[in-house]
């Protein structure tokens, strides 16, 4: 089978049951985008607390510190050995809040500065969200066009 690019846009259009002109209803694009998903990359699984915690453990300078604390109680000096670790488990709190924080900022700005589209829908050409974007749809390019959110 041809791929699309292929294909004569006449052709395309009757595969993807879409009218050039008009291009698909609004109802029928909201069918599409819950039977084909939206138009985003999936997101990554986020880590775990547990994960976050111990990735601030892979550090060399860490390894070193451990080292000392384990060379600490080897040579019975337990105090040493506690404030060391101390030092190690505040360290990784410290990097796991400011990582988390990091996370927050920019789920933040991604919301923000969601792009958009503009699509011909029932006739006429609307402007929307990228992600709403589904198989099907008629895109509107233009040379230069930059589409703020709404």
């Amino acid at each position: 089978m041809e791929q699309y690019y292929q294909q004569t846009i006449e052709n395309v259009a009757r595969n993807l049951q879409t009218d050039i002109s008009s291009g698909l209803s609004q109802g029928e694009s909201d069918e599409r985008i819950r039977k084909y998903g939206a138009n985003e990359i999936a997101a990554k699984k986020p880590k775990t607390k547990i994960q976050v915690f111990l990735s601030q453990l892979k550090d060399p300078l860490i390894y070193i510190l451990l080292a000392a604390a384990a060379i600490s109680i080897f040579l019975k000096e337990a105090g040493d050995a506690i404030i060391i670790l101390a030092v190690v488990v505040l360290n990784a709190i410290i990097g796991m809040s400011q990582e988390s924080k990091a996370e927050k900022a920019l789920e933040a700005i991604q919301k923000m500065s969601q792009p958009m589209a503009l699509v011909k829908r029932d006739g006429k050409i609307t402007q929307v969200a990228a992600r709403d974007i589904t198989v099907g749809d008629v895109v509107v390019l233009e040379a230069g066009g930059l589409y703020l959110p709404i």
